[in-house]
């Protein structure tokens, strides 16, 4: 580890521990103390996986290395890690197969791409059918992906190494399962649940996975940071494992929600059933516009970019 980076690092651990420690001691606005504390949490998480993934590289031995995991597994409190690499875990979807009534919200940069491609491998094909199955048991679904339009999502393409012809195969993929969900429900009969997909034009930070069985109260969150220089589904996932934590990640993510510039994609509940078809015409447009841009500058086929961009 060079020496500027050890300085970012232990900045990024000192600084994270004394902002939380100065929002538990001291009388601040709540508000302010909600957004300190997600903050110092964001900068102890973020310090510690930098500080990890040093140390790999070093290649220090076994027995480091499970001294290491079990600093990640104990620090901060209310988080744990499970798995090194978010795509390894296999577990993201079991919310079909529960029969009560849920609060569902799925976050992330382009979410449906990576349920869509989890189902490819389950006995329920496609995240239409699955939805389908939650809105007839009373579910509530929220989910939030990024505005392909935004003017910021290159550089957040370009933070993570991501090749942006992927990012935006992704993103199309994303907004093609959109529209795959409105399709299906379409001509169905009114279900008891409700739906709502939105895009936000909003550093998400995090990728959020939040399971809430409403008779029983039981909650599972799972979250995952986008760090520098690293795709996101290669990067750790953790369980936030205390109220106060997940109470972070849930305000977070609701004022995203309710954005102002948040755009609504589809709605559907008892009152309403509407695929804003003008929004994801032009997201799907402008998505086009950008692979075949680079596509005539790679002097290939945006599959033959998209394929390079993975290997």
């Amino acid at each position: 580890m060079s020496n500027k980076r050890l300085e970012y690092t232990i900045i990024m651990l000192l600084g994270g521990i004394i902002l939380c420690g100065f929002c538990a001691f001291f009388n601040i606005p709540p508000k302010v103390a909600m957004f300190g504390n997600s903050l110092g949490l964001a900068l102890i998480v973020s310090g510690l996986v930098l500080l990890y993934e040093e140390i790999m590289d070093i290649k220090v031995g076994p027995r480091y290395k499970e001294y290491f995991d079990e600093i990640l597994s104990r620090l901060p409190p209310g988080l744990r890690k499970i798995v090194d690499e978010r795509r390894d875990y296999t577990k993201y979807q079991e919310w079909v197969g529960i029969k009560e009534k849920c609060d569902l919200f799925f976050a992330g940069h382009s979410v449906l791409n990576r349920i869509q491609a989890d189902f490819a491998a389950l006995p329920i094909k496609t995240v239409e059918s699955a939805v389908i199955r939650k809105l007839k048991n009373g579910s509530v679904i929220k989910i939030l992906f990024l505005d392909p339009s935004w003017e910021y999502v290159e550089e957040i393409v370009a933070s993570q190494n991501q090749h942006p012809n992927e990012f935006y195969h992704h993103l199309r993929e994303t907004l093609n399962v959109v529209k795959a969900i409105a399709k299906t429900l379409e001509n169905k009969p009114s279900l008891p649940g409700e739906l709502e997909i939105k895009m936000c034009r909003s550093d998400l930070r995090y990728s959020y996975h939040r399971i809430k069985c409403v008779e029983s109260g039981e909650v599972d969150m799972l979250v995952g940071f986008y760090f520098a220089s690293m795709v996101g589904i290669r990067s750790p996932l953790f369980r936030v494992e205390t109220k106060d934590i997940q109470a972070y990640f849930n305000n977070h993510f609701k004022e995203i929600f309710e954005a102002r510039q948040t755009k609504s994609l589809f709605v559907y509940n008892g009152h309403e059933k509407r695929f804003y078809t003008e929004h994801h015409s032009a997201c799907l447009s402008f998505l086009e516009q950008k692979i075949n841009q680079l596509k005539t500058m790679s002097g290939g086929t945006p599959a033959d970019a998209n394929r390079a961009s993975t290997e």
